[in-house]
């Protein structure tokens, strides 16, 4: 009975397939092996947790039953708990079950638990039982992706689309491209990707991030509404009003403007609310509750995340660059835009003082914000030998691990609001020096001078081999020459700021 209910489920027929499990198992309540191939046949028609109370009883009866963990492992996985699906994998594999899926899928729970080197090992040991397993190959160009090593990656999901040619694959494989600095031939491999499935909205997105980095702008912003199909796109909250598009007339109109990414992007993008309001709308610029009081100088209405009032219209804040119609010729560059609170400014010049070459820098991003773009303070070190220079510590909270930074203490920006601190701070100083966060985003919107560190492949709107800012007027922009490589980036600033500011001193 159990062969033929087998037979009925590798042939397609789930209920006949199921019907004969569970007689199976009104006859013998302990059949594991009935239990478990019922466990798979509720997984595959969406019925989860029953499929994991029959796992969860197999293993019960026979714990050193390895298939069952194998499983458990995966179902473990499709309810991202993925420190319980590696223990069930590992559970699996020591117990014998040593197959090809084994490790893929104990590899792809190692890559969710940001342990890519592990997970590297894992595709690997895959590839040693399949080597021309698509999927495995194509895990481990992802895994080489996160390691920073993406002509690997390249390598890896070129063999994977010979045997397989997925839009996913297509996807990454045309990512790995834009890494290695060839955005025409990422650009070919996404058009292949979206002719194999044309509604896939992470393949639109990522394209429009190559776009967009290429300073096409107008091809750029309108692939980049795809983000609102993805699975992680921060939608803001309801708005009964439909949705703004640049076409219909604002005059005596009420337009809400909804921040819906991180705090740097609000502070960026926050210009436009006023290029609306010139349109002849009431601007509601509805932000993040921490950037309220930052933004109270705006000449629109400035409102926490969860005030949404009646409107007109609405429209997501990433959204207005496309409803504006912005090129690379008019993207809006009237800085300074934001300004600190004068009183702050007062109280941040006499603790900092006027004496020496005052740098204000900040090495460190907020939590979340992908490692590759910071750096250790220990780099900073050079500069903080530089005669006549002062580098003044700008990270919140964060006493800086290298002698010569000098720290603002344990009140800087303490409160509940974001950054008033930091943009009384930065008018205090000469210069900026910043990795890629919401900082540099703050220092440019005062009209500070801003020197910005970045990564080979940097985010988007610092656009590509460029070293000015078409957003921030006098911002300057140093790029790291191979991917990692943060010690040539801070040669170029020592030599910059050496030649520039230093010489005559």
């Amino acid at each position: 009975m159990l062969d033929q209910a087998i037979q009925l489920h590798e042939a397609g027929n789930l209920p006949g397939a199921e019907a004969l499990y569970r007689r199976l198992l009104l006859q013998d309540g302990r059949d594991v092996r009935a239990m478990h191939l019922l466990a798979i046949l509720c997984a595959q028609t969406g019925r989860q947790a029953e499929a994991l109370e029959w796992i969860k009883r197999a293993l019960t009866l026979a714990p050193d039953f390895a298939p069952a963990w194998s499983t458990f492992g995966n179902l473990l996985s499709e309810r991202a708990q993925w420190k319980e699906a590696l223990a069930a994998h590992d559970k699996a594999i020591a117990l014998g079950f040593v197959e090809v899926w084994s490790y893929i899928n104990r590899g792809k729970a190692l890559g969710s638990l940001n342990r890519p080197h592990a997970a590297l090992e894992s595709f690997d040991a895959a590839l040693a039982l399949e080597p021309d397993n698509a999927e495995a190959l194509s895990d481990r160009g992802v895994v080489l992706m996160a390691l920073g090593r993406p002509a690997e990656a390249l390598d890896s999901y070129e063999r994977a689309l010979a045997r397989q040619p997925v839009a996913a694959t297509f996807s990454n494989h045309a990512n790995a491209l834009q890494e290695l600095m060839r955005p025409q031939e990422a650009l070919q491999s996404f058009e292949r990707a979206l002719a194999l499935n044309p509604d896939r909205a992470e393949t639109h997105w990522n394209k429009a991030l190559c776009l967009l980095r290429g300073g096409r702008l107008p091809e750029g912003l309108a692939l980049y509404e795809w983000r609102k199909k993805r699975a992680v796109w921060n939608r803001p909250g309801h708005s009964a009003s439909p949705e703004w598009t640049g076409a219909e007339n604002l005059e005596g109109r009420t337009l809400l403007i909804q921040a819906e990414q991180g705090l740097g992007d609000t502070i960026q993008f926050c210009r436009y609310a006023a290029l609306a309001k010139a349109r002849g709308a009431h601007v509601i610029l509805s932000v993040q509750d921490a950037l309220v009081r930052l933004l109270q100088g705006l000449p629109v209405s400035v409102c926490g995340a969860a005030d949404l009032p009646a409107a007109d219209f609405h429209i997501p804040l990433m959204s207005m660059p496309l409803a504006m119609g912005t090129t690379l010729a008019t993207v809006p560059a009237d800085t300074p835009y934001l300004f600190a609170e004068p009183e702050r400014v007062a109280h941040w010049q006499s603790r900092i003082g006027s004496q020496g070459f005052r740098i204000g820098v900040c090495w460190l991003g907020a939590a979340g914000i992908e490692t590759s773009r910071h750096f250790t303070a220990e780099r900073l070190a050079p500069l903080a030998r530089l005669p006549g220079v002062r580098l003044i510590n700008l990270q919140k909270g964060l006493a800086p691990p290298v002698a010569g930074i000098e720290y603002l203490g344990d009140d800087f920006d303490s409160g509940p609001h974001a950054f008033l601190d930091s943009a009384a701070a930065i008018q205090s100083l000469d210069l900026v020096v910043t990795v890629d966060t919401a900082l540099a985003h703050l220092a440019g919107a005062l009209g500070a001078p801003t020197w910005v560190a970045l990564k080979r492949l940097a985010d988007w709107r610092w656009f590509q081999d460029r070293d000015d800012s078409p957003w921030y007027p006098g911002m300057r922009l140093f790029r790291q020459s191979a991917p990692g490589d943060w010690d040539s980036v801070m040669s170029q600033i020592e030599t910059a700021l050496t030649r520039e500011h230093l010489s005559g001193r």
